[in-house]
């Protein structure tokens, strides 16, 4: 492994935005066995989109799971 941060990113495949993977979170989602790489602000801006587009991945599924349990609270605040 070198000296340079090139050898530490990635490129975000929506914004080609430049993902140092030490120090931004990078976020990789799946569809069969197409993958790709997004960055911070393209994951919270799609990942809603991509899920109901068939695209997966541990954190689609993480926000997901927290989907369902606000919705979960919201019934119960609701009866």
């Amino acid at each position: 492994m070198g000296d340079s941060d090139t050898d530490n990113e990635e490129k975000c495949d929506e914004c080609q935005y430049m993902i140092n993977c030490y120090k931004e979170g990078i976020y990789i989602i799946t569809k069969g066995v197409e993958e790709r790489i997004w960055c911070q602000s393209c994951f919270d801006d799609m990942w809603k989109d991509a899920a109901a587009d068939g695209w997966t991945g541990d954190d689609i599924e993480e926000m997901l799971k927290r989907e369902r349990k606000r919705e979960k609270r919201k019934a119960l605040n609701n009866k």
